[in-house]
């Protein structure tokens, strides 16, 4: 399974076939599903989760969105997202890059990955996803400044804050070491009750003495708190309302003309605003459409009604009623025959 996904050059769930324009599932989204049938242990996924290679990275993040349970997503999931290596998921669509951190984000934030529904997540449990998904938007900011200090944190007893997942501070020194490799950065730090934990260049700062006039000259979000959670999921909340597709009478907030090119078919254009007395004389034909086959319906039920009635009156002609040649029979007794 890994040697297929290294060989993958795409994310999405359908390619078109090299010999005709017919879609089929793409080799990533197969060799997902056959790991999604497959029983593997948490010591294997977690060695997806860790792999070299960002297409078996992605393969678990997909996975591990589609069949494990949303109390574990966090979990398994936050650390990828200060993952600043950068490659191209989707290079039949819109073929731009962007790093695997936010390729994870969107699998937190939206409901559908291409044209896959993903399992629905709790309302409660989105909440706190999208509060702090809004905190690493900024903690990719941090992290980027602080490779290129990180020399400051290889140094022991430097006094640094750390931020937690839920945008609280915490006091501490660092310990003097980094963890290997370009990816993920993390620095040991202890704190002011005793315990270390490794912590990401994106989440720590730098103590700065309020003395010192010349480093407060130059702040930047190596040694600065940045912006609240409050702030930032304001933010959050403007974006999506300006993102909005439906605002008041702007049924289409896109680019205006839109061009859908079907499989093998004509193109087709949408999204481009028509005149009003264009608009009213569709509606105008279409109505009288509608009555025009209104009419006909009627018609072909009259006639269906007049021949079922000529069929009838010439095969199917009743016996006369006894009672009606014998009028002393009407104050007889009706009388049954049994046998």
């Amino acid at each position: 399974m890994s040697k297929l996904l290294f060989s993958c050059t795409t994310c999405d769930t359908e390619v078109r076939n090299q010999n005709s324009l017919v879609l089929e599932p793409s080799l990533f989204v197969c060799c997902v599903y056959r790991l999604s049938t497959c029983s593997l242990t948490e010591g294997d996924l977690q060695d997806l989760l860790s792999s070299q290679s960002v297409w078996i990275r992605s393969a678990a993040y997909v996975l591990t969105r589609i069949g494990i349970n949303h109390e574990r997503h966090w979990d398994l999931l936050s650390e990828a997202l200060l993952d600043d290596e950068e490659f191209v998921p989707f290079p039949l669509k819109d073929n731009k890059g962007e790093t695997v951190g936010q390729f994870v984000e969107h699998l937190l934030a939206k409901d559908k990955y291409c044209n896959i529904a993903l399992p629905r997540i709790p309302i409660a449990t989105r909440k706190d996803i999208n509060r702090r998904l809004a905190l690493y938007r900024q903690f990719r900011l941090r992290y980027a400044a602080n490779l290129e200090v990180i020399h400051n944190y290889r140094k022991p007893k430097v006094e640094v804050e750390v931020c937690d997942e839920d945008g609280e501070w915490s006091k501490g020194r660092t310990v003097g070491s980094t963890s290997q490799g370009e990816r993920c950065v993390t620095t040991l730090v202890r704190f002011q009750d005793g315990s270390q934990h490794s912590v990401s260049l994106g989440m720590v700062i730098q103590r700065r003495d309020k003395g010192d006039k010349q480093a407060w000259e130059h702040e930047d979000l190596t040694c600065e708190r940045g912006r609240s959670t409050h702030e930032l999921m304001d933010q959050v909340l403007q974006e999506q309302r300006n993102a909005a597709v439906a605002t008041g009478k702007d049924y289409f907030r896109g680019g205006g003309q839109v061009t859908v090119n079907p499989l093998g078919g004509v193109p087709i254009i949408a999204g481009v605003k028509r005149k009003a007395e264009e608009t009213k004389e569709e509606t105008d034909s279409e109505e009288e459409a509608d009555i025009l086959e209104r009419r006909n319906e009627k018609q072909e039920l009259l006639e269906r009604q007049a021949k079922m009635a000529s069929i009838t009156s010439r095969y199917c002609v009743a016996a006369p009623d006894q009672k009606d040649k014998n009028p002393d029979l009407l104050n007889e007794p009706e009388r049954m025959r049994l046998g």
